[in-house]
Parts: C-alpha cells; sequence; structure tokens
C-alpha cells in the first residue's frame, strides 16, 4: 500500500508551517508545529512503535522515542520531515525528527444530556476567539480557541459539548448541503497567581470525541449523495446586560469527510 502524500493545504490550515526548505537537508524538508495528531500503538517490522496520524490515512513515527503513549492519546507535535522520504514496507508511513516533546491534549466526551441553552451555566465562561482552523483525525475533532487573561489567573476550562440527537438541520447555499448543530459551552476553575500581573493571550487546543455525532447522520447524508457532513458549533460569545442569558456565535461550518 503506497501512502498519500501530504495534503499540504490541510496542513497550512491545521498547524503551523515553521520553515518550507532546509539548506543541507534536501529540497523538500519542512518544519511543522502545533500540528494535531492521534497516537497508536502499531507493529513497526518486528517491533510495536508509537505511531502518530496526522490525518486518518497518513500517519509519522519520530526517530526517537516520544515517550511513553498508548493508543487513542490526542496531542499537539513539533516536527521536521523529508517529505521525498517515505519508510516502511509498501512505503506506508514518514519517519519524523521531533523538535519538541508532544503536547497532551485534554479529550472530552460528547454529550446528548439535554442543557438549558437560554441560561447561564453557574461558571460559564465566555470564548471571545473561535479560530477557523480545525482538524479532524481518528475520531477526534480538534478546536482551536484564544483568550484574553490577567496573568493574575490560572485558567482552567472544563468543555461541554453536546448535540440534540433530534435535531432537524438546516440547508445552506454555501455548501449545498443540510447543516447541523453542536453546542459548546466552558465552565471556569481560576486561581489567583498573585506574581503575575500583565494581561496577555491564551491559546487552548481541545480534542472532542464526535464519534457517536458522524456516525448518527452518515447514513442520512451518504443518502443525499453528500461526501461530507456539515455542522456548526455555537458558543457563548457574550451575555445579556444581567448575565442571565447567552448571545450565541457560531463557527463556520466543519466539514466531516464521509467516504
Amino acid at each position: 500500500m503506497n501512502i498519500k502524500k501530504f495534503n499540504i493545504g490541510f496542513i497550512l490550515f491545521s498547524s503551523v508551517v515553521l520553515l518550507i526548505s532546509c539548506l543541507g537537508e534536501g529540497n523538500n524538508v519542512v518544519e511543522y508545529g502545533s500540528q494535531p495528531a492521534v497516537t497508536a500503538l502499531e507493529m513497526n517490522g518486528e517491533n510495536e512503535s508509537v505511531f502518530f496520524y496526522i490525518q486518518d490515512d497518513i500517519k509519522i513515527i519520530p526517530k526517537t522515542s516520544p515517550g511513553n503513549f498508548g493508543t487513542g492519546e490526542c496531542v499537539l507535535l513539533n516536527y521536521k520531515v523529508d517529505l521525498d522520504d517515505y519508510q516502511g514496507e509498501g512505503n506506508q508511513f514518514y519517519e519524523v525528527e521531533l523538535t519538541g516533546s508532544p503536547t497532551v491534549l485534554k479529550q472530552w466526551d460528547l454529550l446528548t444530556t439535554t442543557i438549558d441553552t437560554t441560561g447561564v451555566l453557574d461558571y460559564e465562561r465566555l470564548i471571545p476567539t473561535f479560530e477557523k482552523r480545525n482538524a479532524y483525525i481518528k475520531d477526534n475533532l480538534f478546536l482551536y480557541f484564544e483568550y484574553s487573561i490577567s496573568d493574575s489567573l490560572t485558567i482552567h476550562n472544563d468543555y461541554k459539548m453536546y448535540y440534540f440527537p433530534d435535531q432537524t438541520p438546516k440547508y445552506d447555499t454555501i455548501p449545498n448541503a443540510d447543516v447541523y448543530e453542536m453546542f459548546l459551552r466552558v465552565e471556569t476553575d481560576t486561581i489567583k497567581t498573585p506574581s503575575r500581573t500583565s494581561d496577555t493571550k491564551m491559546k487552548d487546543v481541545n480534542a472532542f470525541a464526535i464519534r457517536q455525532f458522524v456516525n448518527q447522520y452518515r447514513a442520512t447524508e451518504l443518502a443525499k449523495n453528500q461526501d461530507h457532513l456539515y455542522f456548526r458549533v455555537k458558543y457563548a460569545r457574550s451575555f445579556n446586560s444581567d448575565s442571565t442569558s447567552i448571545n450565541w456565535g457560531e463557527s463556520e461550518n466543519i466539514a466531516i469527510p464521509l467516504k
């Protein structure tokens, strides 16, 4: 089986490209930062190794041990890769040089419990910036957020992603398809650290296990000859004047391949 070449458009969208070409390392060496991936323990010759899937059908393996990982963990990777250098029997994967330790991400389960979409949760936090980039790898949806926070606070966010299974999708002319909805809520535990005083930005990347959502509507959308499942994520963008109700923002359409 020959591996597909990197989908450069996907990687440009879902990660930070740090280096296009390295002198002395070949003409097709590229360095990536904050690349989402899902781990898998698989046989590499006679030995079991940790592979990182950066797409459902593209995997990489570090030249040196990345540490102890099981199957199905979500991480962010920084690495260099020669796009002309396939490895393994049948060119099944790329061998890469890690340029930093993998960052393990929190994985959040998908909820179907009914949650009031009009009221505010006890410790609800707004999401002022819901970034456009995302990735869907091995049943996990990676989403990127940014917060403006005071460095005097250490933030611990508790995410709740849920959907209503009996929802009726709304047709959208842009993808020429029906578009579903999911809701994202965030509750926050803040811990004061008085040694810090300045304001800063905080990036927060999380993985959400949405296989149940995709599988529920897969057959319906395939019957419509759709190649993708489209949905938007609604999130709390602002509260009303007395913080008793939410003004919802929504992401752009997110497309999950079905074939």
